[in-house]
């Protein structure tokens, strides 16, 4: 009988050390669009003062809050800016871009 529970015990850690492999693997699915629903775009002063403050500086922020106010629909713009807004890292800032805009 313990022949029989150590290759049940293999077989059982295998089959979950090849399921770990897998779900390392998955798509970890989009990044949320971290915006407050309904509110306003923040100003410039409001996004690129927080882009510094949380070490995330964007080269001429000001210029470039500009640009991606010209170059969004209203809705895109708004959500981006807010999830800019309220991110916590740089990796965030980044995840606003892919997952807030439908450019």
């Amino acid at each position: 009988m313990g022949s029989w529970c150590s290759a049940a015990f293999v077989r059982w850690a295998l089959s979950v050390a090849v399921l770990s492999v897998f779900a390392a693997c998955a798509d970890p699915g989009p990044a949320p669009c971290n915006v407050d629903a309904g509110a306003p775009a923040p100003t410039a002063a409001d996004v690129c003062g927080h882009l510094r403050s949380i070490n995330c500086p964007v080269v001429d922020c000001e210029a470039a809050y500009a640009g991606w106010q010209r170059s969004m629909d209203i809705a895109s713009f708004t959500r981006t800016t807010g999830c800019y807004r309220n991110a916590r890292t740089c990796s965030e800032v980044d995840a606003c871009n892919r997952a807030c805009s439908t450019r």
